[in-house]
C-alpha cells in the first residue's frame, strides 16, 4: 500500500503539532498522559511564588503551580491554581503553605495534610498559610532587641545628662574632698588596727587573762562560802515566810490610822494640843508675861532699895526683902 506524499506530510505535521502541544503543556506543568486534580488556594501575598513552582507533600513533589491570578479588579486576593498528579488525594483540613525551598529564596508550596478521613474533590479550595521569610524572621527576632537597645540608649542619655548636670565644678570638688576624707578614714582605721594588734600581742592581754583566771579560781574556792550565804538567805526568806507579816502590817496600818486621826484632831484644834496649835492666846499671854517680867527686872536693877532692906544685928546679918506695894 503506497502512501501518497500529502498524507505523509499531514501525518508528520500532526505529530509535530502534538509533540509541540505536549511539550508546551509539560513546560507549564501539565502532563497530558497523567491523571491530574486541580485545587485552588487564596493568598493575600504569594511572596514571589511563580507558575511551575513545585507542590510537595512531606518533601515529595506531587504537583506544581499551574496558574496565578487576582480574585477581583481591586487586587485584594491572589488565587493560585495547583495541579496534583498521580492521583494523590488531599484530606480535608489540609493547608497549602508557601515557604522558601532554598537559600536563594525560591518558593514552593508544602501541603500540610489534615487528619480527616474525607478528601477534597477536584476544584475545591484549600486553606492557605505563608511561612515567614528569613528576613521577616530576623526582623521579628531583632525588633525586640532593637527596641531594648533604643530604650537603653535613651536611658543612658538621660543618665549622662543627669551626671553632667550633677557633676559640676563644685560637686567635683566636694567629691574629691569626700574621697580624700575616705582615704584619711581608712588610714585612721589602719592605724587603729595596728594599735589593737600591738595591744593584743603585748603581755597586757596575758595579764588580764591571768587576772580573770585568778578571779575565777577565787570564786571557785569561795564556792562553799557562797553556798552557805545562799543557804542562809534561803533560811531567812523561809523565816520571813513563816512570820505573820500580814498581821504585823495590819497592826502598823491601824497605828498609822490612829496617828492620822490624832493629827486630824490636832489640825482641827481639838484637845489641849489642838488648842495650843490652833489658838495663839497662850502665846500672847506668855509674851505679855515675859514683857512684864522684863519690866520688873529693869526696875529692880534701877531701884533695888524698893525691893531689898539690909539690917545688921551684931555679928549676924540678915537681908529682908519686901515688895513695895
Amino acid at each position: 500500500m503506497n502512501i501518497n506524499r500529502p498524507l505523509k506530510i499531514g501525518i508528520f505535521v500532526s505529530i509535530v503539532l502534538f509533540c509541540g502541544i505536549w511539550g508546551l503543556f509539560y513546560l507549564k506543568g501539565a502532563d497530558l498522559f497523567n491523571k491530574e486534580t486541580r485545587y485552588y488556594v487564596v493568598y493575600d501575598n504569594i511572596q514571589g511564588l511563580v507558575v511551575s513552582n513545585p507542590v510537595q507533600i512531606k518533601g515529595l513533589k506531587v504537583g506544581q503551580v499551574s496558574k496565578i491570578s487576582f480574585s477581583d479588579a481591586q487586587y485584594n486576593k491572589l488565587i493560585v491554581e495547583i495541579i496534583i498528579k498521580h492521583g494523590y488525594k488531599i484530606p480535608k483540613g489540609s493547608i497549602a503553605k508557601i515557604y522558601s525551598s532554598d537559600l536563594m529564596g525560591s518558593k514552593s508550596i508544602e501541603i500540610i495534610t489534615g487528619k480527616s478521613l474525607e478528601f477534597y474533590n477536584n476544584g475545591d479550595t484549600l486553606q492557605s498559610d505563608i511561612e515567614r521569610s528569613l528576613q521577616d524572621q530576623v526582623r521579628l527576632e531583632v525588633l525586640p532587641i532593637k527596641n531594648k537597645a533604643e530604650s537603653l540608649i535613651s536611658s543612658m542619655d538621660s543618665i549622662f545628662s543627669g551626671l553632667e548636670y550633677v557633676f559640676n565644678k563644685k560637686t567635683k570638688d566636694n567629691l574629691m574632698t569626700s574621697i580624700s576624707n575616705i582615704k584619711l578614714t581608712f588610714e585612721n582605721l589602719e592605724h587603729t588596727t595596728r594599735k589593737i594588734d600591738t595591744i593584743v600581742t603585748t603581755s597586757n592581754i596575758s595579764s588580764i587573762l591571768q587576772n580573770i583566771n585568778s578571779i575565777s579560781s577565787n570564786i571557785r574556792l569561795q564556792n562553799k562560802n557562797i553556798t552557805t550565804i545562799l543557804s542562809n538567805l534561803g533560811s531567812f526568806s523561809d523565816s520571813l515566810v513563816k512570820m505573820d507579816i500580814s498581821k504585823t502590817l495590819l497592826k502598823a496600818n491601824h497605828t498609822l490610822s490612829a496617828f492620822d486621826s490624832i493629827a486630824t484632831r490636832i489640825s482641827n484644834g481639838e484637845g489641849t494640843i489642838g488648842q495650843l496649835v490652833k489658838n495663839d492666846s497662850l502665846y500672847r499671854e506668855l509674851k505679855n508675861a515675859s514683857k512684864s517680867l522684863d519690866i520688873l527686872l529693869n526696875d529692880v536693877k534701877t531701884n533695888p532699895k524698893r525691893y531689898v532692906h539690909f539690917s545688921v544685928f551684931g555679928s549676924n546679918s540678915s537681908i529682908k526683902t519686901k515688895k513695895t506695894k
